[in-house]
């Protein structure tokens, strides 16, 4: 249970790098010379579990971490991982005179599209949050 709440713990961070990003895109948008960020959470979340598993194929109990102090380390999370979410400059493009590549339309749809799946996340752990406390008040009886 400990991992599964790891593993949509870390995609909130993520996706919450995400929606940063993704607003600062769009509070962008009129800025002459701005190029948009985008996180992709999601491949470096699921190159990190790909990465979990054992010799015989199983999957590991732990996702790990870059961490920046060895108290860092806690509930069983396994240090010096990729797992970051820094966003990525997209400097390629331009849509305007002015050299900006925002198109708040798609950025709209993007941070909407996030907004679920944020949202599906936090239900989701809260499911596991309530089925731990279940536990917890039967056990005591």
């Amino acid at each position: 249970m400990n991992s599964i709440i790891n593993v949509l713990e870390f995609g909130l961070d993520g996706s919450y790098a995400r929606h940063q990003a993704l607003s600062n895109n769009i509070s962008n948008v009129s800025t002459p010379n701005y190029k948009r960020q985008d996180v992709n959470f999601q491949d470096i979340l699921k190159k990190n579990l790909d990465n979990l598993k054992d010799n015989n194929g199983n999957q590991s109990k732990t996702v790990r971490l870059a961490s920046t102090n060895s108290k860092h380390n806690s509930l069983g999370i396994k240090e010096n991982s990729s797992m970051n979410f820094k966003p990525h400059t997209y400097s390629n493009t331009s849509y305007r005179n002015d050299q900006n590549n925002v198109d708040v339309d798609s950025e709209m749809a993007k941070l909407a599209k996030n907004n679920l799946y944020y949202n599906t996340l936090t239900q989701r752990i809260s499911g596991k949050f309530s089925l731990l406390q279940e536990v917890i008040q039967r056990g005591s009886e």
